[in-house]
């Protein structure tokens, strides 16, 4: 299997997702490779965002721009320039905007937190990582969410 040289890291900002990128810098670190974070933000028409149609774009435009420094914000400028950081923001629903962006850049490794739902709460609410792992064309490493105290 070759080395990773690009690695994806979806990132909804969770604390999970947080462990997810800070398993993916030192994954790019050892590696060599560049990284990647993606933000996707929800369709506001099939999330039922109570929103005029005409502020809309004004709505998504505030949004893009407070992810962006929220991604800005997730890697120190060391990091950045060591991992190559590419930083991105896409629209719509998050597995195919993440799939999309993995074969579109060519990704080797995509890295996602997962948040720990039992089965029955995964039937019934779905998940984002688990779509993904059906999905993905590479490989997927899922981070669990850390646990309180550590342990």
């Amino acid at each position: 299997m070759p080395m990773p040289r690009r690695i994806l890291v979806p990132t909804d900002f969770s604390e999970a997702a947080g462990a997810a990128k800070a398993y993916a810098v030192i994954l790019a670190d050892t590696f060599g490779a560049a990284l990647h974070l993606l933000h996707v933000i929800p369709d506001p028409l099939v999330m039922g965002w109570a929103v005029d149609a005409a502020h809309l774009p004004q709505l998504l435009e505030r949004t893009e721009r407070t992810v962006r420094e929220q991604l800005e914000a997730a890697l120190t400028a060391e990091e950045r320039g060591r991992c190559q950081a590419k930083l991105a923001v896409a629209t719509g629903a998050p597995v195919d905007r993440i799939i999309e962006y993995a074969e579109r850049h060519d990704m080797d490794l995509l890295v996602m937190g997962t948040q720990g739902r039992g089965a029955v709460e995964r039937m019934w609410v779905g998940s984002v990582t688990q779509g993904v792992l059906r999905r993905a064309l590479c490989p997927v490493v899922s981070v669990q969410q850390p646990r309180p105290g550590g342990v």
